[in-house]
């Protein structure tokens, strides 16, 4: 004869622990969000977007590109030519020749936009004196690019 073993079923129930884990889960998702949210407001910039460049004026006047070169070496280069050497700290010789190219500029009536290429290497010390020379100097239309050029 065969014996079965007979079992009661057993009742289970709802499970909360694997509820609470989830509805904790999705709480810490929704946090980290909010702070990232929280965090864009801050700024307080607004990005260029298809609009802003269709109601942006084109410039109404001659501008003068000046391209500020900062080397792995901390070798600062004005369009080439090497304006401030690593031993020099503070960059007064280049805020002073940025100063009277600002004020050429301003006499003449023309713009100046200034371009900053650095390295991938390049100390952050570095990059902020020669925006500390740009800041001395007034020259406040700055765009940044970073590594070898793409041609």
């Amino acid at each position: 004869m065969k014996s079965r073993i007979e079992a009661e079923p057993i009742n289970l129930g709802f499970q909360m622990a694997p509820m609470i884990d989830i509805i904790f889960v999705i709480m810490l998702f929704y946090m980290v969000r909010a702070g990232e949210l929280k965090m864009e407001r801050q700024l307080n910039m607004t990005l260029p977007s298809r609009q802003t460049e269709a109601t942006t004026k084109p410039l109404d006047q001659p501008f003068e590109e000046l391209l500020l070169t900062v080397d792995e070496e901390s070798v600062v280069y004005l369009n080439d030519n090497e304006v401030g050497a690593p031993e020099d700290a503070k960059l007064e010789s280049l805020a002073a020749l940025l100063a009277s190219i600002r004020q050429n500029a301003s006499d003449s009536g023309v713009k100046i936009l200034a371009t900053l290429k650095t390295e991938d290497a390049t100390p952050y010390q570095r990059v902020m004196a020669v925006m500390n020379a740009l800041a001395k100097a007034k020259i406040s239309n700055l765009t940044f690019t970073v590594g070898e050029d793409q041609n």
